[in-house]
């Protein structure tokens, strides 16, 4: 099972809605290659991404879906 988890640190004061907003549009870009994931976005005392369930061709195309997601603005809520 993959599994991609993103926490992002409490000290950013990150808004909910914007850990809802990006939660919905990983798992809408990750569910298009891999159905089964899970996606997690949450807060914590330190900001990581972690892939795991799969290889490291998985790994990479997945950490590429990542990081076009948080570069990309048109997912944030106004």
């Amino acid at each position: 099972m993959i599994r991609v988890d993103i926490l992002l640190s409490k000290d950013d004061k990150v808004p909910a809605k914007i850990v809802d907003a990006l939660q919905q549009e990983l798992e809408k870009h990750v569910h298009k290659r891999y159905e089964d994931a899970i996606v997690r976005v949450r807060i914590s005392s330190s900001k990581s991404v972690d892939v795991s369930g799969c290889d490291k061709d998985d790994k990479d195309k997945l950490l590429k879906i990542i990081e076009h997601v948080f570069y990309s603005d048109d997912w944030l809520p106004e």
